[in-house]
């Protein structure tokens, strides 16, 4: 792998493990999402 110049396996295997590290950090990371559950104002 990585043999022929232009070849792209080392940009593949950057944008795959760019997609993995965002992946291990959401859920890791950001945690859970809740949902915000809006009242109306009083006036």
């Amino acid at each position: 792998m990585g043999d022929n110049p232009q070849s792209f396996d080392y940009a593949i295997q950057y944008v795959g493990s760019m997609g993995l590290i965002g992946l291990i950090s959401y859920l890791f990371i950001v945690g859970p999402l809740d949902r915000i559950t809006l009242t109306p104002a009083v006036e």
